[in-house]
Formats: C-alpha cells, sequence, structure tokens
C-alpha cells in the first residue's frame, strides 16, 4: 500500500507491517515525524513503525545494538524476577508483600558501596558518615558505579 512519496508500508512474509523508505531524508517523511501523529492524521501504530524505520535508515548499526541490548535486559530482567520467585516459593514464604519486606531489610545490608571516579582515582560515596573516600581494593571489588543518588538508591548498577 503506498502511503507517500518516500515511503511504502509493506507486510512481510509472517503478515507484519514494516516501513520501506524509499527516499532517506525526505522532508514530507521528516514532517510527519518531528511531530506527534495527531498533528499529521497518521495512526499512532503507523507513525512508531516510521519513526523506527526512519531511525534504522538513519543509525542502522547503532539502532540494532540498542535493539538487541534492551532485548538482553527484558531476559535478564525477567530471568532475576524468575529466580527471586522460586527463592520465595523456596523457604515457604507464600505472602508475597511479607517476603519482599523480609528481603529488602537483607539486600540492604549487602548493597554494593558507592564509587565514584575522579580523574584516575576511586572514591566511596561514604553516605552515612556523608564523605566521600579513598576505595579499598575490597570496596571496588565489591562495589558498584552508579550515575547519581537515585540509582544508588534503586540499586542499578551504572
Amino acid at each position: 500500500m503506498r502511503c507517500g512519496y518516500c515511503f511504502v508500508v509493506r507486510k512481510n512474509d509472517s503478515g507484519c507491517p514494516f516501513v520501506e523508505i524509499l527516499v532517506p531524508g525526505c522532508e514530507i517523511l521528516a514532517a510527519v515525524l518531528e511531530m506527534p501523529p495527531e498533528f499529521s492524521g497518521v495512526p499512532n501504530t503507523r507513525h512508531a513503525l516510521l519513526m523506527e524505520e526512519a531511525i534504522k535508515a538513519q543509525h542502522g548499526a547503532e539502532a540494532e545494538e540498542i535493539a538487541q541490548l534492551e532485548e538482553a535486559i527484558t531476559v535478564a530482567e525477567s530471568t532475576v524476577e524468575t529466580g527471586r520467585d522460586e527463592m520465595r516459593l523456596e523457604v515457604g514464604a507464600h505472602d508475597v508483600r511479607e517476603f519482599e519486606r523480609q528481603a529488602a531489610e537483607i539486600e540492604a545490608k549487602y548493597r554494593p558501596v558507592w564509587l565514584r571516579k575522579k580523574g584516575d582515582e576511586v572514591k566511596v560515596v561514604d553516605l552515612d558518615r556523608r564523605v566521600e573516600r579513598d576505595a579499598t581494593s575490597s570496596d571496588i571489588e565489591n562495589g558498584a558505579f552508579y550515575a547519581d543518588y537515585d540509582q544508588y538508591i534503586a540499586g542499578r548498577v551504572a
């Protein structure tokens, strides 16, 4: 089906729609994509397809790498959740909220120290003492680099 002068929406072998960009950098396509779909009248799903294909056309290898990393993160998160649920059942905790409360107490004791690079040096952000100190080899081995306080609290490694 022809949707414009610079792109065509087709269906692949499995029937899923995809957008083939015929003229990369086309002004019509740029106008459609730079505003929310409500302004152009393009349906949300089609707008998302156009945006995805335009990004692939402009940043092919990087976009593919990001997609692979996002998929790996999704798989890892699912694996962690499954393992956590199996652990909860193994210890006989049937109340999920109670298990999460008890696990949070234990996890807080073993949270890695917050590491930060200052030039060539590695520092520990010691929130209890409100100082930044030199990291020991043990701190470096067991610590993690966090982008900011919120990430540290969330326990997400930078």
